[in-house]
């Protein structure tokens, strides 16, 4: 094992120098960086934390965009480096990996995602009950560690059974896990009353692991507002995401980290 826990093969990552006064002298120890090194949709002022490959070990088989048409599967595919880095990521280990972004959080930033490629490990990942233990408790120190930042924390999840995971987790803290509803039926949506997202198609367009096309998008993002109407009309707050819908950076609204909005919904992209 490496320095703190982190395997030696961590020492392969993106390294960041941290120094540390020991005994009034300066010891220079490298960590492995895990947050994204650069991603153009995240807003200035982010840190965004993954735990591995999108559509692998850490995605729950029950979301129905593990099938391709997860945007993160096509940038992997698109981008072999990507998914490269993302293996090594999770090669690290969901303890290691936790504890790299706690060593390297910024003292102050905005905006905090987790999850922009895999989900959050769960206890089938862990080989012992301790060690989900630890990860339990270095996760809500991470979030903690974030929200004294001064961030604002976006935590999705693609599962209603990991949703009520992360929410006793993470309880106190104000942080909002947000659920994906993985149901195409609309009722399923207007009928729940926790913090959930949804993506939208237009009608005729079915979730495929294919591009979709400048005319679909279109289609698919005045149909999110026609379903604002009616999310609205049942009783619950609801946002379009600007970042899907008009060009914005994620983080620039806040809408997914905020508890007063229900409702966040994704056009198709």
């Amino acid at each position: 094992m490496g320095v703190f826990g982190f395997p030696g093969r961590a020492f392969g990552v993106v390294r960041l120098l941290c120094r540390l006064r020991l005994l009034g002298g300066a010891v220079m120890i490298a960590l492995p960086q895990v947050a994204h090194k650069s991603n153009k949709k995240l807003c200035a002022g982010s840190f965004a934390v993954s735990f591995g490959e999108s559509g692998g070990r850490y995605c729950d088989d029950e979301c129905r965009h593990k099938c391709g048409s997860c945007y993160f599967m096509r940038l992997q595919t698109a981008r072999p480096n990507v998914r490269s880095s993302m293996q090594r990521v999770e090669d690290l280990g969901p303890v290691a990996t936790i504890r790299a972004a706690i060593a390297t959080m910024p003292r102050r930033f905005s905006w905090m995602r987790w999850s922009v490629s895999a989900g959050v490990p769960m206890r089938e990942d862990f080989a012992t009950v301790e060690s989900w233990r630890e990860f339990r408790r270095e996760f809500r120190r991470a979030n903690q560690q974030a929200i004294e930042s001064g961030a604002d924390v976006h935590l999705p999840t693609e599962s209603a059974r990991k949703a009520r995971i992360l929410r006793r987790m993470l309880s106190g803290l104000g942080v909002v896990v947000r659920r994906s509803v993985q149901s195409a039926r609309v009722s399923d949506l207007l009928r729940a009353r926790d913090h959930r997202a949804f993506t939208v198609y237009a009608s005729g367009h079915k979730v495929t692991a294919g591009p979709v096309g400048k005319l679909q998008k279109r289609s698919n993002i005045a149909a999110a507002h026609d379903l604002a109407r009616q999310v609205r009309a049942a009783g619950s707050s609801c946002v379009v995401c600007p970042f899907s819908s008009s060009g914005r950076l994620c983080g620039d609204c806040r809408a997914c980290a905020s508890d007063r909005v229900d409702v966040v919904l994704f056009p198709g992209s």
